[in-house]
């Protein structure tokens, strides 16, 4: 487990490198004025003018040929993005223990709802947060991998549901500002999904509309997590999407249900 959390790690760490464009040319410059003045029978001078240039080529080639090879060992996005799941599915199994459920108590498949984190966010260290990457690094519209997320994860039994909600660290593993929470489906006055269009300060920038789910309760609170922002452009976009969307689908089935059957 500490071998995977190192590899996660290394995949936002390890910078890719850069061509060292410049001591090439350097370099080149150097041989060719080297062979030149061999040319010219300055056998001496131009000898020393070809070692130099061969140095100043062969040094930071070296580097940029071992660091290529480091930032080329990470682990693929299709492994991240398992090991991301892996991760939430362990908070999913962790969190019956937080509501003192037993899964024997549980009526059908619990579900994850999730959304990446990119704001200020009390316990959690903000250039941890800043760690997002694109996955595709010289691809200005490409999607990223976040660090840190919003985590719910709502879970169904016979009477009640429960949720339990964090604020989750994925580089270390470490969950934060959790909070449990359990209710009859006759609390439920409605649960969507929909966009807001509002400013909301990023750590760097800002959010202008978002997708989110939302369930709202008679006692007047909301339960609500951010699915995803075209600002934003997680690279699991979509699987955030559906999994809101299967959310709300199922909890409206079963408040529909106990309905029906207390009419009976």
């Amino acid at each position: 487990m500490e071998d995977k959390r190192q590899k996660i790690q290394e995949w936002f760490d390890i910078p890719k490198p850069k061509f060292p464009v410049m001591a090439v040319l350097i370099g080149a410059v150097l041989a060719i004025i080297g062979l030149a003045m061999v040319g010219n029978n300055a056998v001496g001078g131009g000898l020393v003018a070809l070692a130099i240039g061969a140095v100043v080529i062969a040094i930071p080639m070296v580097s940029y040929s071992g660091a290529n090879k480091k930032y080329a060992s990470r682990a693929s996005v299709d492994q991240m993005l398992q090991w991301l799941r892996e991760d939430f599915d362990a908070i999913r199994v962790a969190s019956l223990n937080k509501l003192g459920l037993d899964p024997s108590e549980l009526k059908g498949e619990s579900i994850i709802v999730r959304g990446p984190l990119y704001w200020a966010q009390s316990g959690l260290n903000p250039e941890e947060i800043r760690k997002r990457r694109p996955v595709r690094q010289d691809d200005a519209n490409s999607p990223y991998l976040y660090a840190c997320w919003t985590y719910m994860v709502i879970h169904f039994a016979a009477q009640v549901m429960g949720t339990y909600r964090c604020a989750y660290n994925w580089y270390r593993n470490a969950a934060v500002a959790d909070q449990t929470e359990e209710f009859g489906y006759e609390s439920v006055v409605s649960v969507k999904t929909e966009t807001e269009s509002s400013a909301y300060t990023l750590i760097d920038g800002a959010m202008e509309h978002s997708l989110k789910f939302m369930l709202s309760l008679t006692s007047g609170d909301k339960i609500e997590v951010r699915l995803s922002a075209p600002t934003l452009k997680s690279a699991s976009e979509e699987e955030e999407k559906s999994l809101g969307e299967r959310a709300v689908q199922r909890i409206r089935t079963l408040k529909r249900d106990r309905s029906a059957a207390a009419g009976r």
